[in-house]
This record gives structure tokens, sequence and C-alpha cells, in this order.
């Protein structure tokens, strides 16, 4: 069943993800937490564990690769675990090829929560930074 599963994921989301993870029934995933787990009953169950920490550098390594050296990041959650592990990813990118995050452009805050002109600030900051703005990473959709 999971091989069929597994099949059919990626023949409809293979453009838009890069990595799908089915473990067996009961390994633990990346977080170190058992994937799948007790339905009523006591039936085991598998899971689809998205790697959010691979997607976060992924699309960063994704923009660096095509030479934006400075990608600015913009967050409209950030007290959720997936935002956490993305901007994890997005730091391990930079770090893999030698470059540091700045915290100007990275910053773990909300930005669909900040008033508008508060909005406006900082994208300007963004794009007058000496760094420049080449690349705007937007990360999370709302979920309230």
């Amino acid at each position: 069943m999971a091989a069929g599963l597994y099949r059919l994921l990626d023949s409809q989301l293979s453009p838009l993800v890069r990595r799908i993870g089915l473990p067996p029934c009961g390994t633990k995933g990346p977080s170190g937490k058992r994937a799948g787990g007790a339905v009523p009953g006591d039936v085991p169950t598998d899971a689809v564990l998205f790697d959010d920490f691979a997607v976060g550098h992924s699309v960063t390594d994704a923009m660096l690769e095509r030479g934006h050296a400075a990608p600015a990041v913009l967050w409209s959650e950030s007290d959720v675990t997936s935002v956490r592990d993305r901007f994890s990813g997005y730091l391990r990118a930079l770090h893999d090829r030698g470059l540091v995050g700045h915290p100007d452009r990275s910053a773990l805050v909300s930005y669909v929560d900040l008033p508008p002109e508060r909005r406006r600030e900082r994208l300007l900051s963004l794009l007058d930074s000496p760094l420049g703005l080449t690349a705007l990473i937007c990360g999370n959709a709302v979920t309230r």
C-alpha cells in the first residue's frame, strides 16, 4: 500500500515537492518521533512526513545556485515548527556555501502581523540594503 501511495503522490506532486518520506510504520522520522502510530483499535498506520528542513535548504540552495548571494526571507508565521525547521534549512544552506545569515534579512518574525507601515519599512530596508535585494523567499501560508 505504501508503495502505491508513494507512486500516486510522486506522480501528482513531483513538480512541487523534492522529497517525500514514507517510512515503514513505527520507524522514527527526522524529528525523532515515531512515524505512523495508532488509530482507534490500535491499528498501525504509515505516515507521510514532510522534511521542512530539506524544504528550507533546497529552496535557499536553488536561489544561491542562481547567483543570489544574500536572499531575504519573509515569514507569514513564526511560532510553528515547520517555519523553524525551514529557517534552519535556510541557515544551513548559507553555511554550506560559506555565507552567513544576516538577521535583518531573515528575522524569524511574522511579516503579515506587522502593521502596514512597518511592512513597507521592512521591504524598503531590504531594497536599500548594501547587499541589495535580488531574491525574496516567502515561507509558509497563513493558517489562522
